[in-house]
């Protein structure tokens, strides 16, 4: 019962600082597309002031992405026993 509260511990932790590291990391998308685009009203225009709901999304997509890497290289570790 012990080593299940310190994995779900360790998971929680896990959780909170894929949401720290998601809020950064999601505006180096966003600088991509403000450099790929050149007509910066229009664009704005297009996704009618949308631009939040883009950055949260890839907040989301990122949280998600951190969470599988740390599942993965858990996986790895698991699989070839190493420590």
């Amino acid at each position: 019962m012990k080593e299940i509260k310190i994995i779900i511990a360790k998971e929680f932790v896990w959780f909170i600082i894929a949401f720290f590291f998601a809020f950064p990391l999601a505006l180096v998308p966003l600088t991509f597309v403000d450099f790929l685009i050149k007509d910066y009203e229009q664009f704005l225009m297009r996704i009618n002031n949308n631009i939040v709901i883009l950055y949260f999304l890839l907040v989301f997509c990122l949280f998600i992405g951190i969470i599988l890497v740390r599942v993965v290289s858990g996986a790895v570790k698991v699989l070839f026993d190493t420590k």
